[in-house]
C-alpha cells in the first residue's frame, strides 16, 4: 500500500512538473529574452547584411579559410567575379559586413547567455528550444530585409 501511495505521489508530482508549450510561451522571462533577441536582429539588420554581402562576394571568400587581411587587394583581382559595382563599393560593403559581424557577435553572446539562464528554469530543454525557435522564426518573418546602404 505504501508503494502505491509513493507511486501515485510521484506520478502526480510529474504531472505537476510537466511543462507545455503554453507554459513556456507565457513565461515572462521567455517573452523578454525573445523580444530582446528579435529587436536586436531587426535593429542591426545583421542577417540581411550577411545575406547581401554573401550574394555579392565571390564564393571563394567564404572558403578561404583565413581572414582576408587586405580585402581591397583581394577583391581587386576578383571584382569581375563579384556582384559589386566597383572595388570601392566592395570595400564599403565589406566594412559594413565586418562592423555588423563584430557587433553582432558581441551582442549575440550576451543574448545567448541570457537565453541560457531562462532555459534553466524549464525541465524540458528540447521543448524550450523548439518553442523558442518557432516563436523566433514566426516573429522574424514579419520583418522584411533592407538593402545595404
Amino acid at each position: 500500500m505504501k508503494k502505491l501511495i509513493v507511486i501515485i505521489a510521484l506520478f502526480l508530482g510529474a504531472i505537476a512538473q510537466a511543462q507545455t508549450e503554453a507554459d513556456i510561451k507565457n513565461d515572462e522571462a521567455f517573452q523578454q529574452i525573445l523580444e530582446k533577441d528579435i529587436a536586436f536582429n531587426v535593429e542591426d539588420n545583421s542577417f540581411q547584411v550577411f545575406y547581401e554581402f554573401q550574394q555579392l562576394v565571390p564564393e571563394e571568400f567564404f572558403n578561404f579559410g583565413e581572414e582576408v587581411s587586405d580585402f581591397r587587394e583581394w577583391i581587386s583581382s576578383r571584382i569581375d567575379d563579384s556582384g559589386f559595382e566597383s572595388v570601392e563599393d566592395a570595400v564599403a560593403k565589406y566594412k559594413t559586413f565586418t562592423d555588423v559581424t563584430n557587433r553582432s557577435r558581441i551582442k549575440g553572446i550576451e543574448i545567448i547567455k541570457e537565453k541560457k539562464k531562462v532555459k534553466e528554469k524549464f525541465d524540458n530543454k528540447e521543448l524550450f528550444d523548439k518553442v523558442y525557435r518557432e516563436e523566433w522564426e514566426k516573429e522574424m518573418s514579419k520583418f522584411s530585409a533592407k538593402p545595404l546602404e
